[in-house]
C-alpha cells in the first residue's frame, strides 16, 4: 500500500496541462496562456525544464546551470511574471527537475572545472567517473576522427584567455566543443596550425587532465552517460553536497510559495531511486514549511509490474493509463489478422519478444559495449572470484551479463543492501531465459550473476563485500538505459504490425483482455495512486493519441487494409526499399493524412530519416545509409504525389474518421472520469495528429483554441451544447473533444474529494455488444459519477445496434440522473440501456438532487 501521507486528497492537483518551453514557448508567452488554461478549468501548469541548458537546446534536459532559470526563456525576472500570474488565477506550478544527468559541456561550470583540475577540482565528486579506468584523466568521445588526422588537419585550435570574451580561460576549439586548459598553455598560442604544430599540440595534449578520442570509441569512455548520449554525464547525486546543488533553486521555489509539484525525470537512472526520492520528501518537506509538494516520476512500469509502494510519491507521469486506455481501442481478432498479413509480406514471424530480445542483445553489444566492457571489470575485480571456478573469464562473464541483461522484462530491479522476492524472481527468471537463449551456454556465467544481482552469492551469503554492491548499483544503472534504447528506440521501429501499440510504457502485443485490465488498473489506482498521472499524449510518445486513436481502427478493418497494403505494393514496392519499412510508411502517412500535402511530405521525410536510424537495420545514427534513406524519401514523395494513392487515403480517412473521432472522446473521458490526474499535453485538447519528436513538439495554435474555449463558454451561458447540436452530423469536429476536457475539469473542480478519494466501482456491460462498452463508477458518501465510454466503433450504424446490451448498476445509482455531456436525463434503477442513452453511448452521469 502506497504511503497516502505524500499526497493528501486537498493538495493533489485536479488537472494538469503539459507545456514545451523553447522553440518559440518562453516563460512570458507562458504567461499570457494562464487565462486561457484557468478558463478550460486546468489547476496545475506542468513545464518541461526550465533550468539553464545548453544554448541552442530544443528541450532543456541538457542542463548547465541548475541553480538558474534560463535566461533564453526570459529568465527568473519572467519566472517570477509567470508565478504571479498563476496565483492571481488560483493555479499551481510543476517542475520537472533532472538529477540524473547534466550536460558535459563547457558552459557547465563544474565540468569545465573537472576538465581543467581533473580530481584536484571541487566537482570532481559530482559527476560518475571512474578516474582509475581513464588511468586518472577523463575520456571524451567529442572528435570526428581519430586525433592523429584531427591534428594533422589543425582542426584542434589553442584559444587565449579572453580569446572569446571575458571570463574564458584559455581552451582548445573544435568546432562547436571548447576544452578548457591547464597549465602553461597560454605561452602555446603561437603554434602553427596543421602538421607543423601537432607534435607541440598532441605534447600540450598529454599534460590535460582528459583524452581525446574518435566519438566511435565508446568502449573507453569512463564516465556514466544518459542512455548512449556521450554529452550528457551521469550525476552522483546520492552524494548529499551534489544533492544539495542540485536542488538548490527548486527547493527555494517550493520555500516561496512559487512550485507547488516536481515531476522527476528518469528516476530509473539513478543509483538508488528510493533512497533518493525519501531524501527529496524530506527536503521538499523543510522548504514546504509542512505543505505537502506534490511529487511524480518518470518510470516506465512494464506489463504487469508495479511502482514500489515504498516510494514517497503520488504516482508516475502516467504511460500505464495511457496504454491500458489505447489497448480498449484494439480489436484483438483484428489484430491477429494483421500479424499474420505483416509475416506474410515480410516473412519476419518473430514475435515481439524475440525483436525485443534480439534489439537489447545488439544495444548492449554495440551502443554500450563500453559500458559492459566496465562492468566485467569490475566484476572481475570481486573478491573471491577466483574461487568460483575458472569458468568465470572475461569473455564468458561478458556473453552471460548480455543474455541476462537482453533477458530482464523490466527496466530494472531495486536492490540494495538486500534483494526483494520479486526482485529474485525478476532475475532468476531473466538467468532462466538467457540459459535457454545463450549460444555459449555460460552455465557457470550466469549462475554467478544471478547470484551477484541477488545479493545470494554462496561464498559470502550474508555479507556481500563492497565491490559486489557497487556492481549491482552499475548492472541496475545499466538494464535501464538498455530497456530504454532495445524496446522503445530499437524494437519499435522494427516491428510494424499496428504501430497503433508500439508506445512508450506498452508492449506491442495484444492485452488478453483489455477491459478486466484497465478496471484493475483503475481499481489499483484508486486504493493507491489517487495522485498519479493519467496521461494520453507526451513529449515523448511515439504517436499522439490522435494518432494512435486513427490507426486503432485498422484493427477493426483488417481486410481492407490488407487490400490496399497489397494494392499499393503493386505501384510501388521495390527492391530498392524494405516491405517492413514501407508499411510503416503506409501507416505513418494514414496517421497525419488531412493535413496539407506539402506539410505531410515535410512530416514524412523527417520521421522517415529517423525512423530508419532509430531501427539500425537498414541505415543507423552512427552509420547512417544515406542512399537508402534518400530512397525512402523519395517513396514518401512518391506516395503524397501519386493521384490515386490520394484518392485511396481520402476514402480510407473519410470512412475511419469517425470511429478515430470516437475513439479519441472515449479515452478523453475516461481520463477526466478515471482514478488519478488528467494530464493534457500541449494542443492536444483539440485533436492533432503527430508523429514522434519533434513532430510532436511544434508550435500550437493557442490563439485558436482561445477563440474556440471563449465560444464555448459564451455558449453554455446561453444553454447551447456541442454534443446536442452536432453529436451524430459531426463526430470529427475538435470543439467536440474541447468541450469534453472542459466538461470534465468543471466537474472535478466542483468535486475534487470524489475524484482523489472516490471508489472505483467497475460496470461490465452484459448483451450483445458488450465488448464494446467499458463503463465504472466513483464513490464517494452520497458523490456519484458514472462514466460510459465506447470502443471498437467502426460499425456503429445506428441506435439499434445497441438493442439488448446493458450495464447492471449498484442498488447506490438508483435515482434521476443527468449526462453532462449532452444534457440528456435518465431514471436509473438496477440496469442502464446502452440504447436508452444518446447514440453514440458517450456518457458521463451525475445524480440531479
Amino acid at each position: 500500500m502506497a504511503d497516502t501521507r505524500v499526497h493528501p486528497s486537498e493538495h493533489l492537483p485536479r488537472s494538469t496541462y503539459r507545456l514545451q518551453l523553447r522553440q518559440g514557448m518562453d516563460l512570458t508567452r507562458a504567461a499570457q496562456l494562464v487565462p486561457y488554461l484557468s478558463q478550460l478549468g486546468v489547476s496545475h501548469l506542468y513545464l518541461s525544464p526550465v533550468f539553464q541548458a545548453v544554448l541552442g537546446s530544443t528541450h532543456g534536459y541538457d542542463v548547465v546551470r541548475p541553480d538558474q532559470i534560463d535566461s533564453t526563456l526570459g529568465g527568473r525576472a519572467a519566472f517570477d511574471r509567470l508565478t504571479d500570474s498563476l496565483r492571481g488565477h488560483d493555479m499551481g506550478l510543476i517542475l520537472d527537475i533532472i538529477p540524473n544527468h547534466m550536460a558535459a559541456h563547457w558552459t557547465n561550470p563544474w565540468w569545465a572545472d573537472v576538465l581543467e583540475r581533473g580530481q584536484g577540482s571541487r566537482y570532481a565528486n559530482y559527476f560518475n567517473i571512474s578516474w582509475e579506468r581513464g588511468e586518472g584523466r577523463l575520456i571524451l568521445p567529442f572528435l570526428g576522427a581519430p586525433l592523429p588526422e584531427i591534428l594533422e588537419r589543425g582542426e584542434l585550435q589553442i584559444v587565449p584567455e579572453g580569446g572569446e570574451g571575458p571570463g574564458f580561460g584559455p581552451h582548445l576549439r573544435y568546432h562547436e566543443h571548447r576544452f578548457p586548459l591547464a597549465g602553461s598553455s597560454p605561452a602555446l598560442t603561437n603554434l602553427p596550425r596543421g602538421a607543423a604544430g601537432s607534435a607541440e599540440l598532441h605534447e600540450l595534449l598529454e599534460q590535460q587532465n582528459y583524452r581525446l578520442v574518435h566519438f566511435r570509441e565508446t568502449e573507453q569512455i569512463n564516465y556514466v552517460r544518459f542512455f548512449d548520449v556521450s554529452s550528457l554525464v551521469s550525476l552522483r547525486i546520492e552524494e548529499p553536497e551534489v544533492f544539495a546543488a542540485v536542488h538548490r533553486l527548486p527547493l527555494e521555489l517550493i520555500d516561496s510559495g512559487a512550485v507547488q509539484g516536481l515531476r522527476v525525470d528518469h528516476v530509473d537512472g539513478l543509483r538508488d531511486p528510493e533512497a533518493y526520492l525519501h531524501h527529496l520528501q524530506e527536503a521538499v518537506g523543510a522548504a514546504g514549511r509542512g505543505n505537502p509538494t506534490y511529487i511524480i516520476v518518470e518510470k516506465i512500469l512494464e506489463r504487469d509490474e508495479e511502482l514500489p509502494p515504498s516510494w514517497p510519491v503520488s504516482g508516475t507521469t502516467g504511460y500505464e493509463f495511457l496504454n491500458a486506455a489505447n489497448a480498449l481501442l484494439v480489436s484483438p481478432t483484428g489484430l491477429r489478422a494483421l500479424e499474420d498479413f505483416y509475416r506474410e509480406m515480410t516473412g519476419d514471424r518473430r514475435s515481439f519478444d524475440e525483436v525485443l530480445y534480439e534489439s537489447k542483445r545488439e544495444i548492449l553489444s554495440t551502443l554500450f559495449r563500453g559500458e559492459v566492457r566496465a562492468l566485467v571489470e569490475l566484476i572481475r575485480g570481486i573478491p573471491g572470484l577466483d574461487e568460483a571456478g575458472p569458468e568465470l573469464d572475461t569473455d564468458s562473464l561478458t556473453e552471460a551479463l548480455v543474455e541476462l541483461t537482453a533477458c530482464l522484462p523490466v527496466y530494472r530491479t531495486y536492490v540494495t543492501e538486500t534483494a526483494g522476492e520479486e526482485d529474485r524472481n525478476l532475475i532468476a527468471n531473466a538467468a532462466e531465459c538467457a540459459q535457454r537463449r545463450s549460444a555459449r551456454r555460460s552455465t557457470a556465467s550466469l549462475a554467478f550473476l544471478r547470484g551477484l544481482f541477488s545479493l545470494s552469492l554462496r561464498s559470502r551469503p550474508l555479507d556481500p563485500p563492497p565491490e559486489a554492491l557497487e556492481t549491482v548499483a552499475r548492472w541496475q544503472q545499466l538494464s535501464g538505459p538498455a530497456m530504454a534504447k532495445g524496446l522503445e528506440d530499437t524494437a519499435f521501429y522494427r516491428h510494424h504490425r499496428l504501430v497503433a501499440l508500439n508506445e512508450v510504457g506498452g508492449y506491442a502485443e495484444p492485452t488478453p483482455d483489455a477491459t478486466a485490465h484497465f478496471h484493475q488498473l483503475m481499481a489499483r489506482n484508486a486504493r493507491e495512486w489517487p495522485g498519479t498521472l493519467n496521461a494520453t499524449s507526451t513529449h515523448d510518445t511515439k504517436r499522439s493519441e490522435e494518432a494512435r486513436a486513427r490507426l486503432a481502427v485498422l484493427s477493426e478493418m483488417p481486410d481492407t487494409w490488407r487490400g490496399l497494403v497489397q494494392q499499393w505494393e503493386k505501384h510501388f514496392g521495390s527492391p530498392s526499399t524494405n516491405v517492413a519499412d514501407r508499411i510503416l510508411l503506409y501507416q505513418s502517412a494514414f496517421a497525419i493524412w488531412g493535413a496539407p500535402l506539402e506539410e505531410i511530405e515535410t512530416r514524412l521525410e523527417r520521421f522517415e530519416v529517423k525512423a530508419l536510424r532509430e531501427g539500425k537495420e537498414r541505415s543507423a545514427w552512427l552509420n547512417p545509409d544515406r542512399a537508402y534513406e534518400a530512397a525512402m524519401v523519395e517513396l514518401a514523395l512518391q506516395l503524397v504525389g501519386d493521384e490515386g494513392f490520394r484518392a485511396d487515403m481520402d476514402r480510407l480517412l473519410t470512412r475511419v474518421a469517425p470511429a478515430a473521432a470516437l475513439n479519441s472522446l472515449s479515452q478523453t473521458l475516461l481520463k477526466l472520469a478515471a482514478p488519478g490526474i488528467p494530464d493534457i499535453y500541449q494542443g492536444m485538447e483539440l485533436r492533432e495528429f503527430n508523429l514522434v519528436d519533434p513532430d510532436n513538439r511544434g508550435a500550437v495554435d493557442f490563439e485558436e483554441r482561445e477563440r474556440l474555449l471563449e465560444e464555448l463558454r459564451e455558449g453554455e451561458k446561453r444553454g447551447r451544447n456541442l454534443f446536442a447540436d452536432r453529436r451524430t452530423k459531426d463526430l470529427v469536429s475538435g470543439g467536440l473533444k474541447l468541450q469534453l476536457i472542459a466538461c470534465g475539469l468543471d466537474l472535478r473542480a466542483s468535486q475534487p474529494q470524489l475524484f482523489a478519494e472516490g471508489d472505483y466501482l467497475p460496470l461490465m456491460a452484459e448483451g450483445p455488444r458488450a465488448a464494446h462498452l467499458v463503463a465504472f463508477a466513483r464513490r464517494l458518501g452520497s458523490a456519484q459519477l458514472i462514466a460510459v465510454a465506447p470502443r471498437l466503433t467502426l460499425e456503429f450504424q445506428a441506435p439499434e445496434f445497441w438493442k439488448g446490451t446493458h450495464l447492471p448498476l449498484p442498488a447506490s445509482t438508483a435515482g434521476h440522473w443527468r449526462d453532462l455531456i449532452t444534457g440528456a436525463e435518465f431514471e436509473l434503477g438496477s440496469e442502464l440501456s446502452a440504447g436508452e442513452l444518446p447514440h453514440p453511448p458517450l456518457a458521463l452521469l451525475v445524480p440531479i438532487r
